[in-house]
This record gives C-alpha cells, sequence and structure tokens, in this order.
C-alpha cells in the first residue's frame, strides 16, 4: 500500500488539491503559508502551491516559519537550516547523525529552541545557526516530542517518562531559558506519551495517546488533565488553538475534530476522505484551516472537505424528535470559564433571536437571530471579554413571546 501525502485548504466551497509524497509540515506567518516534505519546500499562491527553489537545500521534515521571510526548519540527522529570504537560502547547521528533531519553537533572533526525541534534549540556536547550547534531560529519563517558549526564560516540554518499563506522560516546566528543568505535569502511570503542545496567550493545550489532553488556562502555571466526552482511545496528532473558543485537533487513525468549550467535548468533523494520519494543523491567512494528512491510493484528484471557522462553530442543530414546545435550556457547562453551550428547542418555525445581557440589563451578544426551522439547536458563547459574574440569556420568539436564564461565569 502506498501512502499518499497530501494539503487540504479547508474553505467554504470545494477546493482542489496537488498532490505530494512525503508532505508533512506547514505553517503561516504574516500572508504566507509554507509547506515542507520529500526535501523541498512549497509555497500557497493564489493559483495553488507552487515550489520554492530551495539553493540545493534538502529540506527537512519539521518546519516554522517564524516570519513571513523568516523560516526554520529541522529533521533528521541532528541538522537545522534557517532561511531569512522566504527558502530561497539557508545557513545550515553542522549535522549531528542519529539526532532527530521533532519539534521548534522561535522566541527572537538570539532564542530558538527544537526538541529532540532520540537524544532526549532540548537545542537552543540563533539565527546564524552558528551558536548550540544542548540540554539535556535524560536525567529525567524523558523524551520530548514538542517544545514551547513564550518567552526567552519561560518554556515547555511535553512527551514521555520511561523509568523501568514505565510509560509516562509528562510536562516539564523551565524558567531559566532551558539550563534547568522541573517536573510540572504527570499523568497517571502507563498513561502513555504527550505527543503535542500549544500555547495561546494565557490558554494552552497538550494532547496524546488514548485521549489524553491536559489544558492551561493560566499561561502555562498550571496544567489540569481532563475527561473530554468520546472514545478514550484516540491518539492525538496534530493541534492547532484558534483561541478560548475554537481548538482543531487530528488523529493517528485519520479523524479531525473540533472543541468550543477547550477541550472538554469534541466533535468529529466528517470528510468524504478516508484519512489514515493527521500530520499537521494550521491557520492559514485568510482564517480558513489548513490540514496536511495521509491517505492511500494511487492518486489524489480533489480534496473535498468543508472546515472554515464559520463552518464550525455556525449554529447545529441537535439529533432527535421533533420539540413539541419551545424551551430553552440550561446552559452547560456552568458555572463556566470562558465557553458555554446554550441548547433551544422550536416545535415549528419561528423567527427567533437569543440575546445575552449582563446583570444591569445592558445586552452583549446576539447568539442568534432569523428564521429556524421546528428542532433543536445549540449556540456556543464565550465570554473571555467579559467579567466573572451572572448572565442573562433570552430566546424571544412568537407575539413578544420569550424564555429567560441565567449563567454564571467564573473566570
Amino acid at each position: 500500500m502506498r501512502t499518499i501525502y497530501f494539503v487540504l485548504l479547508c474553505s467554504l466551497s470545494f477546493i482542489h488539491a496537488q498532490q505530494f509524497f512525503g508532505l508533512n509540515s506547514i505553517s503561516s506567518a504574516g500572508n504566507t503559508t509554507y509547506f515542507s516534505g520529500d526535501g523541498k519546500l512549497w509555497k500557497k499562491t493564489d493559483s495553488g502551491l507552487q515550489e520554492v527553489t530551495s539553493g540545493g537545500t534538502t529540506i527537512q521534515w519539521r518546519l516554522l516559519a517564524a516570519t513571513e521571510n523568516l523560516l526554520i526548519n529541522a529533521g533528521y540527522n541532528g541538522e537545522y537550516q534557517i532561511s531569512t529570504n522566504g527558502g530561497q537560502n539557508w545557513n545550515v547547521s553542522i549535522p549531528e547523525p542519529g539526532v532527530r528533531y521533532t519539534s521548534i519553537s522561535y522566541v527572537d533572533t538570539s532564542a530558538i529552541y527544537l526538541s529532540s526525541v532520540t537524544h532526549q534534549k532540548v537545542v537552543k540556536t540563533n539565527l546564524s545557526g552558528t551558536v548550540r547550547n544542548s540540554f539535556m534531560l535524560n536525567s529525567f529519563n524523558f523524551y520530548p516530542y514538542s517544545v514551547y517558549f513564550k518567552n526567552a526564560d519561560s518554556g515547555w516540554v511535553c512527551g514521555d517518562y520511561q523509568p523501568g518499563g514505565l510509560n509516562e506522560g509528562r510536562i516539564l516546566r523551565t524558567v531559566d531559558g532551558g539550563m534547568n528543568w522541573q517536573v510540572q505535569y504527570t499523568t497517571a502511570n502507563n498513561s502513555n506519551q504527550i505527543n503535542i503542545m500549544q500555547l495561546k496567550g494565557s490558554f494552552g493545550m497538550a494532547l496524546g495517546e488514548n485521549d489524553i489532553v491536559i489544558t492551561t488556562t493560566d499561561g502555562g502555571a498550571s496544567w489540569i488533565r481532563i475527561s473530554p466526552e468520546g472514545p478514550s482511545s484516540r491518539d492525538w496528532t496534530a493541534l492547532c488553538i484558534l483561541d478560548s473558543s475554537l481548538v482543531v485537533a487530528g488523529t493517528e487513525e485519520g479523524n479531525i475534530f473540533y472543541s468550543i468549550d477547550f477541550g472538554e467535548s469534541w466533535i468529529q468533523k466528517a470528510t468524504n476522505r478516508n484519512f489514515l494520519y493527521i500530520e499537521a494543523i494550521d491557520m492559514l491567512p485568510n482564517g480558513s484551516i489548513g490540514i496536511i494528512g495521509s491517505v492511500s491510493g494511487s492518486s489524489i484528484n480533489e480534496a473535498f472537505l468543508e472546515i472554515s471557522r464559520d463552518a464550525i462553530t455556525e449554529i447545529h442543530e441537535s439529533s432527535g424528535n421533533l420539540p413539541i414546545e419551545f424551551s430553552l435550556s440550561q446552559n452547560y457547562p456552568n458555572p463556566f470559564n470562558p465557553v458555554t453551550e446554550i441548547e433551544f428547542a422550536l416545535p415549528e418555525q419561528s423567527d427567533i433571536t437569543l440575546k445575552v445581557y449582563d446583570i444591569l440589563g445592558k445586552e452583549i451578544a446576539t447568539l442568534a437571530s432569523g428564521s429556524y426551522s421546528a428542532g433543536r439547536y445549540t449556540v456556543p458563547f464565550d465570554g473571555s471579554n467579559h467579567a466573572s459574574g451572572v448572565y442573562i440569556y433570552k430566546l424571544s420568539y412568537g407575539k413578544g413571546q420569550s424564555i429567560t436564564r441565567k449563567m454564571t461565569m467564573l473566570k
């Protein structure tokens, strides 16, 4: 069976995909999106993907676009490469045979970090690639899969702790630029590795095998494991945090999920492609979501997935029998921080509005407005931009009829 990788550029309409072999990274910065794989670099244009002439450099498997022109890629043979002109030319480091880099984190031109799972270390380099400081993690029996630094001092790695035949997922933290590390989070014994992590502002998430979902809402100061609804056998491989109200992730089994409650529950996004594996996910400059996946077969003609942000966060109709009366359910979860879901039911086609007010009666959000068919509907409310407290939400329908409930946000 031959495995073929392709780029899936998700929008509200069907688009065509180009065929590639070995494609495994996607990264956007400014108005440009880059892809790497099979030793090559591509750039997304209005007419599709175009290969970038890379001066004879063999492009590695992990790629990060720090800016529109500053690119970093790393992979096998302990080699990392840095370009300051959009991939036209590269500074190439001295190889370290046997070393495999699995992730890249960029702080500034003097602080670029890479994780090596094979040699149990984090490497710090600079823009020219001439500096290589190695911070060893083998004293922790730790294998780092993913690294993230929010500044030159504060950073995290997630991965696999393997003492005496155990296999635990762990998160380690440093506050001195990688010189010293401490264990910040440990999963239960034999809970398998944590594969990938990402932080965006005060929100962060780490995902791993057997449905490991760990989150932070205080910028990585503390982490909490949650037990999401859905199958417990998911092995997460790709993650994209758009903000606190939308996360998109992929699995080793080739499935795509999204969450509007920051990992408490996940909804599978159906596709008409039989994915084998999801390699990477990133938000594109136009706000849509780019996905790299693999399928089996001898050719690929088109990508048939709709997964724009609008398509994901739109109100969706719940399954089940038609309701017999108008109703407005208690939001869930309640209390919440900062995202919750509100369900309402309509026994007949109706013109409705669903609005949120603060405790003083000031309108702060319209969650639904217009004509809706009979059915049950669920809509998210994101309170990220509002203070803790009691809020009122009201469903209005018919000739001046309404239902009102209260909810509480605790940050």
